[in-house]
């Protein structure tokens, strides 16, 4: 079974990743991992699968159950990547724990794959960063709960052309931050549309920033039906009428609209800010 699909691009890499399921709803989602990130994919032994290859990623099935499995695989890997109960992962991975410097990278992912949490080793051993490669494969929302990132509080949603530049985006961002009192530092994540999953210049800015990129589909725009200035060229092209400020409403919690959408060099920006509790 071979999947043929880009890749995303890695704010930082990992040599060595492992992903692990325990369950057959678990397996469907380790393969959509697996299928753009390179990777060795562990699966039990009783659970059918559809190959023993997919692309970029080799299959080895395991048995005597998940806490062996990562008795052997924990000093082996650079990130390991659990799809089950973060119960189960917390359990299994707690005698094994020594320190942040040496302990791999740990991602927790429910078997929908809504979720891709950073669970051990998240600045050092590089799990927020993991988990934000994860959640752009699967177009879900990585939870990264370290304090620094955790802090920040804006989403900036994006729209493009074909073909733009880093620079481009760059300058965009920074026209819509100079109308609001945040900065660069201040952006949690960017949020665009499927179609741009994979522009190079977008990307090449969030890794160059270290800043994470969420994808959401057409279908989870049009259905969130948000209230903005649409544009008939837009809604030609793709389907839906606007981007920017959807995607900056939708990729957060509790969001607001701080700037409204601006255009520059092909580049449209809505920021938005999520509403804290404190």
């Amino acid at each position: 079974m071979r999947i043929e699909q880009e890749k995303p691009a890695m704010q930082n890499k990992f040599d060595t990743i492992a992903v692990a399921c325990v369950s057959a709803d678990g397996y469907k989602t380790a393969l959509r991992i697996c299928s753009s990130i390179p990777a060795t994919l562990f699966v039990p032994s009783d659970i059918e699968i559809a190959d023993g290859k997919i692309e970029l990623c080799e299959v080895r099935l395991f048995e005597n159950g998940i806490h062996v499995l990562t008795e052997d695989i924990f000093p082996l890997y650079q990130g390991i990547v659990y799809v089950m109960p973060s119960g189960i992962v917390v359990r299994t991975i707690a005698p094994f724990i020594q320190n942040k410097y040496s302990d791999p990278a740990i991602v927790t992912v429910d078997v929908c794959g809504r979720w891709a949490i950073a669970t051990l080793s998240g600045h050092e051993g590089g799990a927020n960063v993991l988990a934000e490669i994860v959640a752009r494969t699967l177009r879900s929302e990585p939870i990264v709960t370290t304090s620094s990132d955790s802090l920040k509080t804006i989403i900036a949603g994006i729209g493009c052309r074909k073909g733009v530049s880093s620079e481009d985006v760059h300058g965009a961002l920074h026209k819509a931050l100079d109308k609001s009192e945040y900065s660069l530092k201040d952006i949690r994540q960017i949020v665009t549309i499927d179609i741009k999953e994979h522009e190079k210049g977008l990307l090449d800015f969030c890794n160059k920033n270290s800043i994470p990129l969420r994808i959401l589909s057409r279908e989870q725009i049009g259905e969130a039906r948000i209230n903005c200035e649409e544009s008939e060229f837009v809604n030609q092209t793709i389907g839906i009428g606007a981007v920017a400020v959807p995607c900056a409403l939708l990729g957060g919690t509790k969001t607001a609209l701080i700037t409204e959408r601006i255009a520059w060099n092909n580049v449209t920006v809505a920021l938005a800010r999520e509403n804290c509790t404190w």
